[in-house]
C-alpha cells in the first residue's frame, strides 16, 4: 500500500529541508515496505541529504539505502551520538525507532506531525 500525505505537510517538510543548514534524513524499513526506496535516493541526491539508519544497522531486515552511497552516514542510536548532535532538521520516514533518539536532541521548530 502506498500512502500519500497531504501536499501542504509535504511543502512544508520541503521548506524544512531546504533551509536548514545541516540536515538528518533518518530512515527505516517501512520505505521498503512502501516501495520508496527509489524517491528516497532522489530525495537524497536532489537536496544532497545526509541519511542515517535506525539502530544498529540501516534497518532493521531491509537496507532502503545503498550504503556505500557517499551521503549515507551511518546510524545515530548507537548510543544517540554524533552526527545527530549538530544536525538542526531532522525528518524520519519509514523509521519509529529514530524518532525515539531524535526526541533527546535540540531541533528545529516546526515538527510536522
Amino acid at each position: 500500500m502506498r500512502i500519500r500525505p497531504d501536499k501542504p505537510d509535504i511543502e512544508k517538510a520541503a521548506r524544512l529541508l531546504i533551509e536548514a543548514k545541516n540536515p538528518l534524513l533518518s530512515i527505516g524499513d517501512e520505505i521498503t515496505q512502501c516501495r520508496g526506496e527509489k524517491e528516497l535516493l532522489e530525495l537524497a541526491e536532489l537536496l544532497g541529504l545526509p541519511v542515517s539508519g535506525q539502530a544498529s544497522s540501516l534497518g532493521f531486515w531491509s537496507k532502503p539505502f545503498p550504503t556505500r552511497h557517499p551521503l549515507y552516514i551511518g546510524t545515530i542510536c548507537a548510543p544517540c551520538a554524533s552526527p545527530a548532535q549538530s544536525t538542526c532538521t531532522s525528518i524520519s520516514v519509514g523509521s519509529t525507532a529514530s524518532n525515539t533518539c531524535l526526541a533527546r536532541r535540540r531541533y528545529r521548530s516546526g515538527a510536522i506531525r
